[in-house]
């Protein structure tokens, strides 16, 4: 993404691409608005016709207000028919970005969003957003209609044109002093909103936990704690609108009925007609609806800058791919880390670090939990990006490599492999869609007669919340679409802890029948492993501590048998 785009300019490209449902929607408001304007003036003049005696141009004039009430009503549907359009194009749109920035986004930045906050980032916001932008139209017409109102005001009387500017300069006032208020609720409601949610979150992730230690009760307090906090802060919020709202409305109706008083004095004195007094009357309803908009917009455009700066935490550092970058032809797979500072600077994950993968080879790396090697797949996933130093796959800097043809380039699979909640067949389809395919490979890693012992066979669903699928075939089927997406660099982390030796083996017999064509990574301390391996990498406290062939390493290296032995 463009550091320079913000919510507010992607929402403008986003209303450029619906420019034709944006233009419709416009036209129908001013039509419905003009149709509005003109209803309380027929009546007022089907008003003045029957106060004359002109009862045949009365039912004219009624019928003639018949017909434009119809018309405002059609043009009303169609309107709405074009506001949801609006809606549906800005939403799909704005969930796209959404959706790309998310994955343009380094883990950590990432981290910085809790679920329950990502969710609502992603659905409520992103709703605020469209929801203002598709109203804007009518709220611009309804500012033009509220101006041209009091315009006739004016031209009727003068004392009533005093009397609407002096009513709005009164409600504009209070709206003006009850904004900061309004959006400082609003910002609480959304806060306790992403806890709620947060919350909630953990409980359908955490159920088995929560069955087996016997905490629902403490849990149960905690999620509710968060939903009364949300409804005390929503209710505040929504007593702070309704109050501001009443006030203006009982200010304004105090203004209509004063004015109303009035006309029947000017009438008395034969200086208005009845008729001109329907529609004063009317209009002036018309502004008490109006500011009741103004209001909304108000509300609006305050919860709206809190959505933007909400959805502007997803788009802010989503700038660490290149999609503009070299198109990679063919690909060996070497890879070289070149002083390498990775993570915090006063406590790096990787502190200088500096190695070659070769192509073609089966490379281990080996070390402790938290010595630092997780923050290799972080870097060759493109999860983080590093302070200093390069990394080169076949002597070329990676981010200067194309975005997607990178990631073309590169598969993993780890003891935490995260399948989709779908069939298998179809989180396997994802990578490869010929079935066959699929059949093969999960044959070769013995899972085929598994999954076909599950009810459903292929077809069954896999649940995130549910273990209706078991650990062993979780991370054999991660393995699988490790292979079926065949790329060129492959990298196993820590695959083989969970499994036993005899699937195992199988793997590595997989591995060593393909590494000719491939770079293949494999994090683990699972001795029989390591004894196949090409080449071993041992990291100790954030650096590179030592790296050669096994047998020399478990004969020479007191690190390495420390932590093989293990």
């Amino acid at each position: 993404m463009n550091t320079n785009e913000t919510p507010r300019s992607l929402t403008k490209t986003a209303l450029k691409k619906a420019k034709k449902e944006f233009i419709y929607k416009s036209v129908l408001t001013f039509i419905a608005r003009a149709l509005l304007m003109a209803i309380p003036f027929l009546f007022g003049l089907a008003v003045g016709h029957i106060s004359d005696g002109n009862f045949g141009d009365a039912f004219f004039m009624t019928i003639l207000l018949v017909v434009v009430f119809v018309l405002f009503r059609i043009s009303n549907i169609v309107n709405t028919y074009f506001w949801h359009r609006l809606y549906n194009k800005l939403y799909q749109d704005l969930t796209q970005i959404g959706l790309q920035n998310t994955h343009d986004n380094s883990l950590f930045s990432m981290s910085r969003i809790d679920a329950g906050e990502y969710l609502n980032i992603m659905h409520n916001d992103i709703s605020v957003i469209c929801d203002f932008y598709c109203s804007l139209p009518v709220r611009i017409f309804r500012a033009i209609e509220y101006f041209v109102i009091l315009v006739f005001f004016f031209f009727t009387n003068i004392i009533f044109g005093a009397a609407g500017v002096v009513v709005s300069l009164l409600a504009f006032s209070v709206l003006f002093l009850s904004s900061k208020q309004i959006q400082q609720l609003n910002k609480k409601r959304t806060f306790a909103l992403d806890h709620r949610n947060s919350v909630l979150n953990e409980i359908l992730l955490c159920i088995k936990e929560i069955k087996s230690f016997n905490i629902f009760p403490p849990i149960k307090s905690r999620a509710m704690e968060s939903s009364n906090h949300f409804v005390e802060v929503w209710l505040k919020q929504r007593v702070v609108e309704d109050s501001y709202r009443a006030g203006i409305n009982l200010l304004i109706e105090i203004f209509r009925l004063g004015m109303f008083i009035f006309g029947i004095y000017l009438i008395s004195q034969g200086r208005m007609e009845v008729g001109l007094l329907v529609v004063i009357y009317n209009y002036y309803g018309q502004l008490i609806d109006n500011f009741n908009d103004f209001t909304t917009i108000n509300i609006s455009y305050r919860s709206l800058k809190v959505s933007e700066n909400r959805f502007n935490k997803i788009l802010e550092y989503s700038n660490n791919l290149n999609d503009d970058g070299l198109c990679i032809t063919s690909c060996k797979g070497n890879i070289t880390f070149e002083n390498i500072l990775y993570g915090y600077k006063h406590a790096p994950t990787l502190d200088h670090v500096s190695f070659n993968i070769k192509a073609g080879e089966i490379t281990c790396i080996v070390g402790e939990v938290d010595s630092g090697k997780s923050g290799i797949i972080d870097l060759l996933l493109k999860l983080n990006r590093q302070h200093e130093g390069e990394i080169l796959i076949d002597e070329i800097n990676f981010n200067e490599i194309n975005a997607d043809e990178y990631h073309a380039l590169i598969a993993s699979a780890s003891s935490e492999s995260s399948l989709f909640n779908v069939s298998i067949k179809e989180n396997l389809s994802i990578i490869e869609n010929d079935f066959a395919k699929i059949v093969e490979v999960c044959k070769s890693l013995d899972i085929h007669e598994d999954i076909m012992k599950l009810e459903a066979s292929y077809e069954t669903i896999f649940y995130s919340n549910a273990p209706n699928i078991d650990q062993k075939t979780k991370i054999l089927l991660g393995i699988a679409r490790v292979l079926l997406k065949d790329s060129k660099i492959l990298i196993f982390d820590e695959v083989f802890s969970l499994l036993n030796k005899k699937s195992a083996e199988n793997i590595m017999d997989i591995l060593r029948k393909i590494k000719k064509d491939h770079t293949i990574l494999i994090f683990t301390k699972e001795d029989y492993i390591l004894e196949q391996s090409d080449k071993v990498i041992v990291i100790d406290q954030n650096k590179v501590a030592s790296l050669g062939y096994h047998e020399e390493l478990i004969k020479k290296d007191k690190l390495y048998q420390e932590i093989v032995s293990k």
